[in-house]
């Protein structure tokens, strides 16, 4: 299939084809039998798949009365999206990183509980957490010969996780790493004047925004943007970020939020 579409885009390109349906049979042709193929496997042609139109389906869902029944929380499922793809998409680009950067090839485990989530609600966070994954692969993994030096496997390992937790979706995002260098941290949290005293204070100085401790910019590190717009994307969900990392050890960053908004109270109801 692969070689007939060059095929076809070269006569296209050298004017040797003219455009029209014969000129793309075979092509049309070389995809049914691959899809038959596929289908003897798969059973898709088996499957009956329903297309609603997405303001339809969100105004029937406005208008379900009981949204408790176990059959209204099924027909909200049906608008959502899985988390799994998101994390999957996280380890391809940790991979991509790795080998731009001329590292190591890194060990990437994804692990879900099928849970999902509301694509439009959870979209900054997915958004916000390639900075996490690009901080563990660019500044927290090692170069091969300082893992070996220091009794750890030649490849990085990086743990893409999500899960639900009660009425809660956790994401974590955990690697095997140098760990975040708290000295600079403090360094540069004393020369913007924030709060260091303690370990919640220099949590929250390393999530400051535009607290680095990059000595130059560059394109994945030296803004300090990272950290700062994954707590955002947490906070406005309604959730928190959370880390726990220590020298030689790694760094996990973990974000809690609820999985669905907080309902307004009604105040005049209340009052009554």
């Amino acid at each position: 299939l692969a070689s007939l579409c060059h095929q076809l885009e070269s006569a296209l390109a050298d004017g040797a084809a003219a455009h029209g349906p014969a000129v793309v049979a075979p092509v049309a042709a070389a995809w049914q039998a691959f899809h038959d193929r596929i289908d003897g496997l798969l059973g898709l042609s088996g499957r009956r798949t329903l297309i609603v139109d997405w303001t339809e389906y969100q105004a029937v869902v406005a208008a379900i009365d009981d949204a408790d029944q176990p059959w209204a929380a099924r027909v909200r499922r049906w608008g959502l999206e899985p988390v799994r793809p998101h994390l999957e998409r996280f380890g391809e680009q940790a991979r991509q990183l790795a080998a731009r950067l001329g590292k190591a090839e890194v060990e990437v485990e994804v692990a879900d509980d099928g849970t999902h989530v509301d694509g439009d609600r959870f979209g900054r966070l997915w958004a916000a957490l390639v900075h996490a994954v690009r901080n563990a692969v660019a500044h927290g993994i090692e170069e091969p010969d300082a893992r070996l030096a220091a009794g750890k496997p030649e490849h990085g390992r990086l743990v893409l996780r999500g899960r639900r937790r009660g009425g809660e979706l956790v994401i974590e995002v955990i690697d095997d790493g140098a760990g975040v260098d708290w000295a600079a941290v403090t360094a540069a949290a004393t020369a913007r004047g924030l709060p260091h005293a303690t370990a919640a204070e220099l949590h929250d100085a390393l999530c400051a925004d535009g607290l680095s401790t990059a000595a130059t910019a560059d394109e994945l590190s030296g803004r300090g943007v990272g950290l700062a717009a994954v707590r955002a994307a947490c906070v406005e969900l309604g959730g928190r970020l959370e880390l726990d990392s220590a020298p030689g050890r790694g760094t996990l960053v973990r974000c809690v939020a609820p999985l669905e908004p907080a309902r307004a109270t009604n105040l005049h109801a209340a009052a009554s």
